[in-house]
C-alpha cells in the first residue's frame, strides 16, 4: 500500500526484486538471523531450491546500518514490511481493523495454508445453521439436550461475544450507502449468504452504518416472506438466521433511551405476520408424514420461530419502560412507538383477539408434536426430525405469547381500565376455548375412540403452555387472572408465586 493506493504483490523473484531491493525496514527477531538491531535495508533478492524437497523459495539479502549482511525468507522480510507499516498507520490514526484482529501480521506460504486447511476441518451439521459461523453442535446421545441446543443458538447469544451499540457510546452517524446496501442484500440472497452477512456486520460494528431506507425495506419483507429465490419462497435455515442475527444486532443498535423505540426498522403487516403459523406451514401430523414432510415443516416453522421471536423482543423493547411504570403512557408516548403502533391501528379489541386467535391456534396445529397426547407411545418424539418440529412450536407459542401479553398492555393502556381488565380476560378465555375445540383428535391418536379424560388432559397441558409463554416482567397479574378462569390458578401458583 503506498499513499492511499493498494498494490498487488507476487513472491516470485522478478517481480519481488523490482518492490523489494532498496526497501528498508526493522526486522522483528533480528537476533535470530544473526544481525544487530535497528533499520535493515534489502539489496538483492534471489531464488534457491532445496536439494533434498526440490522446492523453490526466495530469499532476501539484508545489510543493517553497521554492514552486517544475513539472509532472511520472503516471508519474514514482507512480514516485517507490513507489520511495520501498519504500527505507522495505527499511530496516525489512518488504520481501520476487522474487530477481534490482532497484530502482529503472519504470512502464510500457499502450501502452509492449504496444509492448515488439510489439518483443520469443520464438520458442517446439515441441521445446525450456524455451522458456518464456527458454533459446533454435538448431536450426542441424549434427545432431551434438543431443547438446550435451541436455547444456545438462539438470536440473543449470536452476538455475544460483540459489543452491545447504544446512543451512549455515541450517536449513529449516518445511514449506509445505497451501493453498499444494494451489494450486501445481493450477497444475502446469493448462494453465499455469508459473505453478505460479513459486510452488515462489520459496516454495523466498525463504521455505525445502520441499513437505509430500501435495505429497512427489504428486511421487513423478509420478516412474512422469508427467503426468496427467483420470486419463489423458500426455507432456508441458514440464511434465516444469519438475517434475524443481523436485525438483532441492529435492535439493540437502536434503543433510544427515552423509549427504546426501534423506530428505523420498518414493522411489517403485523396481521400477515402473526398468521405465519398457519398461512407458511402446512398440517402434517407424526402418525401419517413422512420424513420429507417433517423435514419441510422444521424448515417452515424455524422461520416462522424466528421472525416472531423478533418481532417479540422489538415490542419488548419498545414497550419495557413504559410497562414498568418509568414513563408515563401518554398518547403521545404510545404515538411515537414503532412496532407496537400496529396494534393501536384501528380497533384495539379487534386487534387483540387476532392475536390471542393466532397464538392458540399453534398449539392447535402444531401441538402434538410438541405435548405428547395420553396413551401414545413416546418414543416416536425421540426422532431427531420431531424434535426439530417440537423445539421450534415451542419458539413460535413463546413469542406469539410475549404479543398476547403486550397487545393486552396496549388494550388496557388505550381504554385506560386498569391492567389486566377483567372483560378482557374473558375475551381472552372465550377464544382460547372456541379454538381448542376445533381440535381433531382422530389424527393426533392412534385409538379409534379418544376418552373424554384424554381429551381434557390433552387440552389442559395446552392451556398451561399457552399460559405460560405470556411470561414476561409484567405479566403475572394477567396469568394469574386467566388461570383463574381456566380452573388452573393451582397449576399455575406453583410455578409463578
Amino acid at each position: 500500500m503506498h499513499e492511499g493506493k493498494i498494490h498487488f504483490i507476487e513472491s516470485g523473484i522478478e517481480s519481488a526484486s523490482k518492490w523489494l531491493t532498496g526497501a528498508e525496514f526493522t526486522p522483528i527477531c533480528s537476533s535470530d538471523v544473526g544481525i544487530s538491531e535497528g533499520k535493515s535495508e534489502i539489496t538483492e533478492v534471489r531464488g534457491c531450491k532445496d536439494e533434498e524437497t526440490g522446492c523453490e523459495s526466495v530469499l532476501c539479502k539484508v545489510r543493517n546500518s553497521q554492514s552486517d549482511i544475513a539472509e532472511m525468507s520472503y516471508v519474514t522480510v514482507v512480514e516485517a514490511l507490513f507489520s511495520e507499516l501498519h504500527k505507522e498507520k495505527c499511530h496516525a490514526g489512518k488504520a481501520l481493523l476487522w474487530p477481534g484482529f490482532s497484530c502482529p501480521i503472519f504470512l502464510q506460504t500457499k502450501d502452509a495454508v492449504k496444509k492448515k486447511r488439510k489439518e483443520v476441518r469443520f464438520d458442517i451439521n446439515p441441521s445446525n445453521p450456524f455451522a458456518a459461523l464456527g458454533i459446533s453442535i454435538d448431536d450426542g446421545n441424549d434427545n432431551g439436550s434438543n431443547i438446550q441446543i435451541a436455547q444456545d443458538c438462539s438470536l440473543d447469544n449470536a452476538f455475544d461475544n460483540d459489543e452491545v451499540l447504544s446512543n451512549e457510546n455515541g450517536p449513529i452517524t449516518s445511514k449506509m450507502d445505497s451501493s453498499l446496501a444494494n451489494a450486501c442484500w445481493r450477497n444475502l440472497e446469493s448462494n453465499e449468504t455469508q459473505n453478505g452477512f460479513s459486510a452488515l456486520a462489520h459496516a454495523l460494528s466498525s463504521w455505525k452504518y445502520m441499513p437505509n431506507e430500501k435495505l429497512n425495506v427489504s428486511f421487513s419483507e423478509f420478516l412474512t416472506s422469508g427467503p426468496v429465490h427467483e420470486l419463489t419462497q423458500i426455507h432456508e435455515p441458514h440464511r434465516t438466521e444469519l438475517v434475524f442475527a443481523y436485525l438483532d444486532k441492529v435492535l439493540n443498535t437502536m434503543r433510544d433511551k427515552d423509549c427504546y423505540s426501534a423506530r428505523m426498522i420498518k414493522p411489517p403487516n403485523f396481521e400477515a405476520l402473526l398468521s405465519l403459523t398457519t398461512t407458511d406451514t402446512n398440517e402434517s401430523y407424526i402418525l401419517t408424514a413422512t420424513d420429507a414432510e417433517i423435514h419441510r415443516l422444521a424448515r417452515a416453522l424455524q422461520f416462522c420461530s424466528k421472525s416472531l421471536g423478533f418481532a417479540a423482543k422489538a415490542i419488548t423493547i419498545e414497550l419495557q419502560r413504559i410497562a414498568r411504570g418509568e414513563i408515563e403512557a401518554t398518547t403521545k408516548i404510545l404515538s411515537n412507538l414503532n412496532f407496537a403502533a400496529s396494534f393501536l391501528q384501528g380497533n384495539t379489541r379487534e386487534n387483540l383477539k387476532v392475536t390471542v386467535k393466532n397464538s392458540i391456534q399453534v398449539l392447535v396445529r402444531h401441538g402434538h408434536w410438541l405435548a405428547v397426547f395420553p396413551g401414545e407411545d413416546k418414543q416416536k418424539y425421540k426422532n431427531p426430525r420431531i424434535s426439530s418440529c417440537a423445539i421450534e412450536v415451542q419458539n413460535c407459542v413463546k413469542a406469539l405469547g410475549v404479543l398476547v401479553s403486550h397487545a393486552t398492555w396496549l388494550y388496557c393502556a388505550k381504554e385506560e381500565v386498569p391492567f389486566p381488565d377483567r372483560n378482557c380476560c374473558f375475551l381472552i378465555k372465550d377464544i382460547v376455548e372456541t379454538e381448542l375445540a376445533k381440535i381433531d383428535y382422530s389424527k393426533i391418536s392412534s385409538k379409534k375412540k379418544v376418552s373424554t379424560r384424554a381429551k381434557n388432559k390433552y387440552m389442559t397441558e395446552l392451556k398451561l403452555r399457552f399460559l405460560f409463554a405470556m411470561h414476561t416482567k409484567f405479566s403475572e397479574d394477567l396469568q394469574l387472572e386467566l388461570s383463574q378462569l381456566f380452573g388452573l390458578s393451582k397449576e399455575v401458583k406453583l410455578i409463578l408465586c
